[in-house]
């Protein structure tokens, strides 16, 4: 049994001591869950080329005084660009659990990954060989995990870039998930103008 004494939950294997809803344990990596604490889930996704590591790092801080221990955050799983920095910044400033990445299935599994490394048939869900549709799949999954998506959209952002940022928000809407952008064009978000501007600049 996994205890909730003061809203504080205990791995059952080990007897580790966590405060959050939901956590991997950092000792035996069992997964503990308390349901009577629904986590809010945020999804935050933009360029491989963003650089902005203050106004990401401003983002978590406010996300995490809001939200407190509900808050999840979730990132793409990127090496580079804006993965890097809400990695980054939620380890530092947010508790262990609350942060979490959702990589496309050839990435290789890590401890952070929503999915477990195996299916319960002992299919790997994570390096498995490249296959386009891998961003796609990442793509839908991340935002049925999600209660609302972050999109950070810059004014230089490029077109090679766009299709993937724009896909998520599409599915987004799709499954009628909050989409807000941040950057040059802030609030709810309209992905088929930004698709269509985007377009336009690259036939220029």
């Amino acid at each position: 049994m996994v205890s909730s004494e003061n809203e504080r939950i205990y791995c059952p294997k080990c007897g580790i001591e966590y405060p959050f809803h939901i956590i991997l344990c950092s000792k035996c990596h069992v997964e503990v869950v308390i349901k009577n604490i629904k986590p809010f889930i945020i999804s935050i996704v933009g360029s491989r080329q963003y650089t902005n590591s203050r106004k990401i790092r401003d983002f978590v801080y406010e996300m995490s005084k809001e939200y407190g221990e509900r808050l999840v955050i979730v990132s793409g799983g990127y090496t580079q660009g804006i993965d890097t920095f809400v990695k980054k910044w939620s380890l530092y400033l947010l508790e262990s659990g609350q942060y979490k990445e959702m990589p496309p299935a050839y990435f290789k599994w890590n401890l952070y990954c929503v999915k477990s490394r195996y299916e319960k048939n002992g299919k790997p869900n994570y390096g498995l060989p490249y296959r386009p549709y891998h961003y796609k799949q990442r793509n839908t999954e991340l935002v049925k995990y999600s209660d609302v998506v972050y999109a950070f959209i810059p004014s230089d952002l490029i077109l090679e870039e766009s299709g993937e940022i724009c896909d998520i928000c599409e599915i987004a809407l799709k499954h009628k998930k909050q989409v807000f952008q941040i950057g040059t064009r802030e609030g709810n978000c309209e992905v088929m103008k930004i698709r269509k501007e985007l377009k336009s600049k690259n036939k220029s």
